[in-house]
Parts: C-alpha cells; structure tokens; sequence
C-alpha cells in the first residue's frame, strides 16, 4: 500500500478491511467484503478493482482466482457460488433514496446478499448519497470507498517517481504552477515517457533530467472533451434534428430558460434513427446553457418502470420516477405503450400523473417520450393535457442509403477495422437496396449494426486480418435474413 501515491481514504480502507479480516478469524462470523468505489474524481476505478483483488488474493478472501465483469442482471444469474470476484457494472438510479424500494433492483440484489462472491461496484457521489439509504443496498454493501482527486503534491511525487524510473532527475522549479500538473495520473504517466524518449532522441549524450518546459506540449484530452454541440454535429444525418435542436438552445441561451412555459418534448420516428442517443446530448447541451441544473441526470423509463402491477401504485411509482429525473432529462421510450386503448388499463393512470407532474415541475426536468409518428400522436390525442404540456415535436427522418453506409462504414474505424474500395462500394450498393425495399418500421441505425455485426463474423473466417474485403459484404448478405431486407426473399437451403 506504501507505493500507491495519494488516494489516502482507499489505503486506510484497505488496512481497515485488514483489521476485520483478522478479527473475523477469531470470532468465525459471516464474511462481507463487498465494496463500492465512490468516484469523486476521473480516476479510473479499474486500477482500484485490480488492486482490491490482489488484495484479497493474498490475504486469502478470493479463492477462485477470477475477476468477473457484467451488469447486476447478470451477477444474478450467474450460477457460480464462490469467492471469486465480481465487478458490477450497472447503472444505478441517479434519485431519491427510496427510488431502490419496492423496485426490480432491489429484487437482485436480495438474491446476491449470501453469496460467497465478492462484488465491487462504483457510483458517483450524488448516486451513493441517495442509495446508502436503502437497506438491502446497505446490506449487500457495507464498505464504501471514495476515491478522490490527488492534489498536487501527490501528483508532483507521482511524477518523481515515474521521471526516476527512467533513470531521469526532474528539476521541479514551476512545475506546480503548471497545467502539466492539473492532468489526470495517466496523463502524466504517458507524459514522462514522451518527454523522456524526445530527450533522448535530441542527441546521443542528452541530459537525463526533465524540467516544465519539456512537457508543455503534453495535453489532457480529458480538459479538451468536445463540447455537446460538437457531439451532435458528429451524428450523421439528422439535419432537420440538428437545426431544430440548435434553434431552441439558442432561443433559450438569449432569452433564458424562463422566457418558455417548459421545455417537454415528443420525439417521433422509426427505430434507430438515434433519438435516445439526441436525448442524451441535449440533456448536455441544456445543461451547459444553463436549463438545466445537471448535466449528468438522464432516467430512461419504459412502461414497466413507471406502471406498477398493483392497483393503486402506478401514480406513487411514476412520481418516484419523475423525482429521480429533477435537474435533469427523463426520457420516456416506447412511450406509446402507456396508452393501449384499454379503459381502465394503468397506464392511463401514468400518464394522468404524468400530465400533472409536468406541469408541477415543468421547469425542474425535461421530459422527452419517444416513439413511432402516429402510435404517439395517437396517445397524445386521447390526453389534451399531455399535449398542452409538450412545447415542441421533433421528427427523426430515416436515414438515407449514403447514411447507412457512413454509419456501417464509422462502426469499422471505431472497431479498427479496414474498409478497402471495393468493400465500401458494396455496402453502398446493398443499402440502397435496403433503402429502397424499407417497410414502415424501418430499423435504420440498428439495420447498419446489424450488417457490421455479421461482416465481423464473416471476416473472421478469412484468419487475422483486419481487412474488410468486397467477399466479406456479400457473403454477410447472402445470409437470408439479410437478403430479405434488400427484397430478396430466396431462402438458403442446406442439402438437397
């Protein structure tokens, strides 16, 4: 624990987690050492999960030697009974502390409670406030951890000895003053090592010491993020969104948020057209214009979180849920199936209470529901309250044939894949034909997934090139499903 710099709280958690392992030897109680990393920084809670395995390794709490990642869900239905250790990545309701109560995750966690294995799982600081307070999360997580920010002093002896471990000297004048400072470890960590190889390459008898000046250059990409206009700029298509988005957040950056009786909205479209993903960056992109007061709240929702299975709860449940949402963005998918033409169906009962809650609060959040063009105009014509409360309707077009291709084509370099001519001119000419044979519930983005999902597959058979080729693209749509999108409808038949 000594060779870790800064990070005082999770040192002392770990000597603590020492002393009860020791106690627990002499009173043989029922181990628990489930942790949760609460992150008050950017580090990255991956070292400290490493670093809490090895822990545990050692002092004998991990007898199954696996480190396991996966969501809640499948924590659950994991089978394997054992100490080994288990990081839950899950993303945990950003809400009020009951919002785990009576819930589905409180549900899974009761059926990991006794388990021998040993979970770990992360939360912001603003989530884990909210959740301490529900009792099977505090059962299932005793010990949390926080992780914060090393100041600067600690960094500068990070970076001691990350110059030392080259064989280097670092002359320390103004490196406190600096923005070199101010990055994250790894910045750092990768900033020594650039430094150090650039001073050796200057000349054969270089000086093997490194001073402010030698990492002016280094830059945190973490500090240059690109803003949440530049994210929506990068999507492909969605012109008419983009224009639309970009008119309402100007308006309301001139005018501010309360020149608008409330900022609700419908967006309406085919699946896969990237309204969830719009949703997400508008959240951003109020938030630092200041309609919004937190860029990090976003609650998706669906029918089954806002509609209680028993009479009389859907009302309180929905309110849970909008709570969760306040300062930030709630957005409702499939919005539609709260409204099944059914006279006493609950989700009616949502939607009542929904009205309400939007205007109650309709400058605290923002609700987006989402959904097909005329299943959600359909539902907000049996509510004229519901659409009062909506302020603007934005429609998602389906992506265009070159769209598709872009989109297919951006998921090859994202997975450092290599698209050679031929390869993109077919895939050109295989989404037109998927374009041109489209039904009404055109999948569009989940089409061009699925097309790099089954090129990989067929690429691979070709060995370890990263390569795709002409052969890999029509061998993907000669699958049949495949084909039946470009209307053909033959079938493969196997044998004769």
């Amino acid at each position: 624990m000594g060779a870790i710099i800064g990070f005082t709280e999770f040192k002392q958690a770990l000597r603590e987690i020492g002393n009860y392992m020791q106690n627990l030897k002499k009173t043989g109680g029922r181990a628990n050492y489930n942790i949760i990393l609460v992150k008050n920084c950017e580090a990255d809670c991956a070292v400290f999960t490493d670093m809490l395995y090895d822990f545990y390794y050692a002092h004998g709490a991990i007898t199954d030697p696996m480190l396991v990642d996966g969501e809640l869900w499948e924590a659950v239905e994991t089978g394997r009974d054992t100490a080994f250790l288990y990081k839950i990545d899950e993303d945990w309701p950003n809400s009020d502390g009951g919002i785990l109560k009576m819930s589905h995750e409180e549900k899974q966690l009761r059926r990991i409670l006794k388990r021998k294995t040993i979970y770990v799982t992360e939360m912001t600081k603003s989530q884990y406030e909210r959740a301490r307070h529900v009792s099977v999360f505090k059962a299932v997580f005793p010990t949390a951890i926080h992780i914060n920010e090393m100041n600067c002093e600690e960094k500068l002896e990070y970076l001691r000895r990350e110059t030392a471990a080259y064989g280097f000297t670092l002359k320390e004048g103004g490196l406190l003053k600096s923005e070199f400072i101010k990055a994250t470890p790894d910045v750092i960590h990768a900033g020594v090592a650039a430094a150090v190889k650039a001073k050796m390459m200057e000349r054969a008898d270089c000086k093997t010491e490194l001073a402010a000046q030698d990492f002016k250059d280094v830059k945190d990409k973490k500090r240059n993020r690109k803003s949440p206009f530049d994210e929506l700029e990068d999507l492909t298509g969605l012109d008419s969104v983009k224009g639309c988005i970009r008119e309402i957040a100007t308006y309301v950056k001139n005018r501010g948020k309360d020149s608008l009786p409330c900022l609700h909205m419908v967006f309406r479209g085919n699946p896969g057209t990237g309204k969830t993903t719009v949703a997400r960056i508008l959240g951003k992109i109020f938030a630092d214009i200041g309609a919004l007061k937190k860029k990090d709240v976003f609650i998706e929702a669906d029918r089954n979180k806002l509609v209680c299975v028993y009479l009389g709860g859907t009302a309180e449940q929905t309110s849970e849920v909008v709570k969760s949402a306040l300062g930030g963005v709630l957005f409702i998918d499939e919005a539609y199936s709260l409204n099944n033409g059914e006279k006493y169906d609950y989700g009616r009962e949502s939607v009542n209470a929904l009205v309400k809650l939007m205007e109650d609060h309709r400058q605290e959040f923002v609700c987006i529901m989402a959904g097909y063009t005329k299943e959600m105009d359909e539902m907000l014509d049996t509510n004229p309250g519901l659409r009062e409360r909506v302020q603007f309707y934005i429609d998602f077009p389906d992506y265009s044939a070159s769209e598709l291709t872009e989109i297919f084509v951006s998921m090859c370099r994202e997975n450092k894949y290599r698209l050679n001519a031929a390869a993109r001119r077919a895939a050109e000419s295989y989404f037109a034909r998927i374009a041109a044979n489209k039904d009404p519930n055109f999948a569009n983005g989940r089409i061009a997934r699925k097309v790099f999902e089954r090129v990989k597959f067929k690429q691979a058979m070709r060995g370890v090139t990263d390569t795709v080729v002409k052969g890999d693209i029509e061998n993907a749509f000669a699958d049949s499903d495949l084909m039946k999108l470009c209307g053909d409808q033959k079938e493969r038949r196997i044998g004769f």
